[in-house]
């Protein structure tokens, strides 16, 4: 048996350029990649069974999370004289960087030292909040962001650089 989710759009399914996110012991997923082919131009091999699956919700909810935070800075964004263009650039910055967040490295020409502190950083946000609560709307994700730091300020990692947020949440699911 292998676990075979597939990821993208009914768009790319006609063209044959699905993601494949296969798990399962490699002699199978060898047999069963000619048909795999057939639906797709990338695959991702995960290992275990069960790992495709489980790195499709993954992926998925960080697509999503990602599009409901950039939507969201768009609306706002609309109701102030910022162009578009400088957004859609910030935000793949944004991106980038949120990634060596994660993986707790420095982006590249960083140094150790570069990174923003968790109390600076949840004073952006919060300064952030206020520009759409100003312009009669609001920003669920920013509220969210916004308590998750205030959350890893209260377990005492406000002095820490961002990436130490991960910290928080890797406790919080050891539990």
């Amino acid at each position: 048996m292998i676990d075979a989710p597939l990821d993208r759009t009914p768009t790319h399914a006609k063209s044959a350029r699905l993601n494949t996110m296969a798990a399962g012991e490699i002699e199978t997923f060898e047999t069963v990649k000619p048909v795999l082919d057939v639906r797709g131009d990338f695959f991702f091999d995960l290992g275990a069974l069960d790992a495709g699956h489980t790195t499709k919700l993954i992926n998925n909810v960080m697509g999503m999370t990602s599009a409901c935070t950039m939507s969201q800075v768009f609306a706002v964004v609309q109701k102030r004289p910022l162009m578009a263009n400088s957004c859609l650039i910030l935000c793949q910055r944004v991106r980038e960087f949120s990634l060596h967040v994660v993986l707790q490295k420095p982006c590249p020409g960083w140094s150790e030292q570069s990174w923003l502190y968790i109390n600076n950083g949840s004073t952006n946000v919060n300064y952030f909040l206020q520009m759409p609560e100003y312009l009669g709307t609001s920003s669920e994700i920013a509220i969210g962001t916004s308590a998750s730091m205030q959350a890893a300020i209260d377990v005492g990692l406000g002095n820490g650089n961002v990436p130490k947020i991960f910290d928080m949440f890797a406790k919080q699911g050891s539990k």
